[in-house]
């Protein structure tokens, strides 16, 4: 199916493609959306671990949070999810 897409994404797709990164405009979108898709599960991740949190410092149970570690754990996730697609 066409698609137009505006000058500025047009132009990324194609240097993109000239750099060898993608072979096709196919490949790329297909890329793209997995990464769109990896991001909006760390996303609802992150968005659940917050409410989690929330809910044990409303019932008195709140740890310290720990941003090493948080950022560990991301990128541990992110490894693996590559390694598995």
């Amino acid at each position: 199916m066409p698609m137009t897409y505006p000058m500025d994404v047009e132009e990324f797709v194609a240097t993109q493609i000239t750099s060898g990164r993608f072979s096709s405009r196919d490949e790329l979108l297909v890329e793209a959306l997995r990464a769109f898709r990896d991001l909006t599960s760390q996303h609802q991740q992150l968005q659940r671990a917050i409410a989690g949190s929330l809910q044990e410092e409303e019932r008195g149970e709140a740890s310290l949070f720990d941003p090493d570690e948080f950022i560990k754990e991301q990128q541990s996730r992110l490894h693996l999810g590559r390694s598995s697609a």
